[in-house]
């Protein structure tokens, strides 16, 4: 199983600003953060993710907030979910099949975010307000891994700032 130090998690997910429910377009999104601590991360001109069937990702992937599921899939991914960097967003299609963040650069230092939609199976259960949060990721292929961060939510239904991304 891989491993990140504890030490390594918190600077990439600095407790209490990792995570916010944030008001954009009229919906509120649940913004998960995370700080680029160990090399610069470029997106290659075309993604190659070789044979890996990317539509059984919910057979590999487990992902939980405060115990509460959030199953994967690419249908929900597409829908609901949103990533920035830089003050712009990206798809899913975005990334995998239009291109549109290709040669895009996240420096040491840099934000990575997460925006899901409060409509995601899963997400008002699993974020029902400001308070002590644990996000879970279990990843179980050729190289399992495991994270879990702990977060203190405390910005609620706050405005989003692209800037901040």
């Amino acid at each position: 199983m891989s491993y990140i130090p504890k030490y390594i998690l918190k600077r990439m997910f600095p407790k209490n600003k990792c995570l916010k429910v944030v008001k954009k377009d009229g919906k509120n999104y649940i913004w998960v953060q995370m700080v680029n601590v160990l090399s610069p991360i470029t997106v290659p001109d075309k993604i190659d993710i070789g044979d890996f069937d990317i539509n059984t990702a919910p057979d590999y992937i487990d992902l939980k907030i405060n115990g509460t599921d959030m199953p994967v899939t690419v249908e929900d991914v597409k829908k609901y979910v949103t990533i920035w960097t830089q003050g712009e967003g990206y798809s899913y299609d975005d990334i995998l099949e239009k291109n549109k963040a290709a040669g895009v650069t996240i420096p040491v230092g840099g934000k990575l975010t997460l925006l899901i939609d409060m409509d995601y199976p899963g997400a008002k259960d699993a974020v029902t307000g400001p308070g002590e949060y644990e996000v879970a990721v279990d990843v179980s292929i050729d190289s399992p891994m495991s994270v879990k961060v702990k977060a203190n939510l405390k910005d609620y239904e706050v405005d989003f700032d692209p800037s901040d991304t």
